[in-house]
């Protein structure tokens, strides 16, 4: 218990800030509500970006760790397309998307977010990990696929709208 307590006390306070915004997204992520194109595309985006960054900036092997980023973002691709079929609909008049509420981004963050931590108080700890092929693999691996099912989800939602644009095209020509 007394470890415990030394990880959280020598945790960075921006940590906790990362933490709090996952619940308030994952929280807000529970709700209907309608999403630009934009905004739709932030998560997917940060969790690449925060799994890429990882690779390349705590691991001594990267190629390991990618590849496992690879493997883990196209079966990550595969769920998320699959879940993607009911997170949400296009919106033409708007240009939105109406997203349905779920608590399973919530559940994905905090788990994504518990994952980074674990690896990150390994590495602290037991710095020759960052060399060991299987902890870099598996590193990977966990940021691989939460980015690829956030990833799955809004290419699930962009090919619907890409459906429903070309109709409207030529509905417009008739008139």
């Amino acid at each position: 218990m007394e470890n415990l307590l030394i990880i959280l006390r020598h945790t960075p306070y921006w940590v906790w800030i990362v933490l709090g915004y996952l619940i308030y997204v994952g929280v807000k992520a529970s709700q209907p509500r309608q999403q630009s194109l934009a905004r739709m595309l932030v998560v997917p985006m940060v969790f690449m970006v925060w799994g890429i960054s990882a690779i390349f900036h705590t691991l001594r092997l990267p190629l390991a760790a990618a590849g496992g980023f690879l493997l883990a973002l196209l079966i990550g691709l595969g769920i998320g397309w699959a879940w993607g079929k009911t997170s949400g609909t296009y919106l033409p008049e708007s240009r939105h998307f109406q997203r349905t509420g779920s608590w399973w981004p919530l559940v994905l963050m905090l788990l994504t977010f518990s994952s980074h931590f674990y690896f990150s108080v390994q590495l602290a700890l037991f710095p020759a990990v960052a060399h060991d092929p299987v902890f870099c693999l598996l590193s990977g691996a966990a940021s691989g696929i939460t980015a690829g099912i956030f990833s799955g989800v809004s290419l699930r939602l962009l090919n619907h709208m890409r459906k429903i644009r070309p109709s409207l095209a030529q509905h417009d020509k008739k008139q």
